[in-house]
This record gives structure tokens, sequence and C-alpha cells, in this order.
């Protein structure tokens, strides 16, 4: 049999069971493979674990042509809406369970090519019948207690960390835990200016750790819990996840970029770090998320910073060839796992972000009481497209809206 007859009719069945046949242009498959990296200090090269694959994904670009084109193109695009399971029949990898996934895009083109319209629209293959017991509730709480566990290690390892040294290292160490907390201190106020309490109480316990910074070879672990309470005071102000990403992001970059040249600086530079990355882990269950790709953004962000601090971390205990035991980094790693667990699960309740491409001049009214059933969004729809005065009233034919539903 030639490969020409293996080749099959392309059809997508919506979860409610509506069937379309459509027309396609060259057609691909890709799949992400599921890897874990580990980097060991001493040990040169990289342990990769493999951990299977994703499903598969089936981009397409799908056209509907003829006189009821339209009519057909606005059934299919409402199927793609439908939340569930659906069915792709593709022409060439055989049956599969599909989800639509990412941006789905519809051009009409009215002009160059009348009677038709064009869909950009990726079919990601997912395993059915799975059930994830789900409680925001519960899942805050286990960052919280991890949070708490990070604290308590970071504060552990510090303390075990910090041993005495000639008066004038001593002085110095002082003053780089010190300067790291000034610095640290101007990213954070931005966040904490937002809080009336919040911000008083982040002045109070900058203060008295000033003070308390003279016992940090006394009592270490007392520093560290000190230094640990004021930078996860701003993770409590409830605001908007790209707000708290950029503050802790950017005075972790702060620390990050500080020369370290001894081991008492790496675990200053350390207890910076952990601190910081656990108050931004923990300040994503007080953000405020509308969109499901705020969280999902919010995710990608978090799995940025951790990377980069892994890297930091492996590179400064080989250069400074220091036998760091890990306590710190352990839990960090398991309260990132939670935090981006939270994250991904929450976005599957969030409003999904749609775009469509205008085939036709439209009234603002019109289109808003058409996408959302109502006419109470319009300042809603008007902010989130960022519409000029020109557009307030008519949406020109080929303007690229979007909507979340």
């Amino acid at each position: 049999m030639p490969w020409q007859e293996r080749i099959q009719t392309a059809i997508y069945i919506s979860p409610s069971g509506i069937r379309f046949e459509f027309q396609y242009e060259n057609v691909s498959m890709d799949v992400d493979k599921k890897t874990g990296e580990f980097n060991f200090p001493e040990i040169d090269g990289i342990y990769i674990q493999d951990l299977g694959i994703s499903g598969r994904n089936f981009p397409f670009i799908i056209f509907f042509s003829g006189d009821d084109y339209d009519i057909v193109a606005d059934a299919f695009f409402s199927a793609l809406e439908e939340r569930g399971v659906g069915t792709l029949e593709h022409p060439k990898y055989g049956t599969r369970k599909v989800i639509p996934t990412g941006t789905i895009s519809r051009r009409d083109d009215l002009v160059t090519a009348a009677n038709q319209a064009a869909f950009n629209v990726s079919f990601r293959e997912t395993i059915e019948n799975i059930t994830f017991p789900f409680s925001g509730l519960n899942q805050k709480g286990d960052i919280k207690t991890s949070l708490d566990g990070l604290n308590f290690n970071t504060s552990a390892q510090y303390s075990g960390s910090i041993v005495p040294k000639t008066e004038s290292e001593n002085a110095i160490l002082q003053a780089d835990l010190l300067d790291k907390k000034t610095a640290i201190v101007q990213l954070l106020e931005n966040i904490t200016q937002l809080n009336e309490d919040i911000d008083n109480a982040f002045k109070t316990i900058s203060d008295s750790f000033d003070d308390n910074i003279i016992n940090i070879l006394i009592d270490p672990g007392g520093v560290a819990d000190q230094f640990i309470t004021l930078i996860n005071t701003p993770a409590n102000v409830v605001i908007s996840s790209v707000t708290m990403i950029e503050g802790y992001g950017n005075a972790i970059s702060t620390v990050i970029g500080a020369i370290i040249d001894t081991p008492g600086k790496f675990y200053n530079s350390l207890l910076s770090i952990a601190s910081l990355f656990g108050a931004l882990n923990f300040s994503m269950t007080n953000s405020e998320f509308l969109f499901r790709p705020q969280a999902l953004n919010a995710a990608d962000s978090v799995i940025e910073i951790q990377s980069t601090i892994s890297l930091w971390i492996d590179e400064k205990i080989t250069e400074l060839e220091i036998a760091d035991t890990g306590e710190a980094y352990d839990s960090m790693i398991e309260l990132y796992s939670k935090t981006i667990a939270y994250l991904i699960q929450l976005s599957f309740d969030l409003p999904k972000e749609i775009f469509l491409t205008l085939s036709e001049d439209k009234n603002i009214i019109e289109l808003v009481s058409e996408l959302y059933n109502n006419i109470d969004k319009i300042d809603f729809f008007i902010e989130t497209n960022d519409l000029i005065i020109d557009e307030i009233e008519i949406l020109p034919v080929g303007k690229r809206i979007v909507y979340y539903e």
C-alpha cells in the first residue's frame, strides 16, 4: 500500500460530541522528553534522570471554506473552547485523546481568499481518568509548613557554619551581612509600603537587626532568625505576583552578583538567598491571580530563579572548596516543588486567555456582549486590550483582541 493510501481524513470531535472534518496544511508532531538534572559537588559531569515523555503535541493550520464556511468556522471555534477531552483523528498519527492548548487564533481571509477561515491550533495528547485531589487551602498550608522547615534548616546551617576568625575577619563578616541586609531592604521597601502595618513591622525588625548584628559570632542562629523574619515580612502583602517576583528576584540577583571570596561571605549569601527564595515562594500564596497565564508565568519565573540559584551554589561550593551540608538547599527544593505544583493546579481553575482577530468592524458594546454575555466588562475589556481612544466605539477589521473565559 503506497503512503498516500495510509493518509486518513482529518477530524476533530469536541468533548460534547460535535464532529468536524477539516482541511489542513502539512502536519507535524513533537514531544517533550522529561528529565531531571543533578549536579554534584566535586564530580565532573552531570547525572540526568530519565522521567519518560510528555503527551505528544499536534499543531495544525486548519481551513474551512465554501458558502457556509463562516457558520462552520464559528461552530468549530466554539468546539475548541469547550472544556474537557476531545478526540483527534489525525491523518497520519491515528486517533488521539486531546485538549486544544495555548493560543487559539482564527483568521478570516475576506479579501485575499474569500469564503475561507484559517485556524492556528495545537492539540495536545492527554491521559484520561486521572483525578488530582486539590485543595488550595491545604496546598497553602503545605507551603507554609515547608517554609518553616526551610527557615529552621537555614538558620541551623548558618549557625553551624559561622566560626570565629581574627578580629578583622569577623568585622568583615559582620559588615558583609549588614551590607546585604541594607541592599535587600531597599529593594523590598516598595512592597512593604503598600501596607502600613507590614511596613512598620519591617522597619522595626530592620532597626533591631542593626543593633543585634554585633552578636553574629556569639549567637549566629539568633541573628539568622531575625534576618529571616525580616526577609519574610514583605511576603505577607497581598499584591500581584509580578511585583513580588520583581522585588524578591532583584534582591536575589543582587546577592548573587556580589563578590564572594571567603566561606563566611558564602554563608552570608546563602542565608540571604535561602531566605529570599523561601519568602518569594510563600508570597505566591498571597498573590492575586485573575487569569491562567498569570499563574503559569509566575511558575516559569520561580523555576528560572531556582535554576539560577542552583547554578550559583554549585559554582561557589566548587570555587571555594566548601563541604556544604546542603540542609538549606534541600529545603529550598522541597518548598519550590510544592509552590510550582500549587501554581499549576491553580491555573486550571482560572479563566483562559483567548485571542481573536476580527473579521469585520465591531461595535465595542456588541463585541463585549458577545464575548462575556453582558456589558459589565467593557472597562475590563478596554484595559486588557490597551485600547486607544479611536477604538473605544468601533474596533476595526483585523484588530487582534484578547478575552478571557
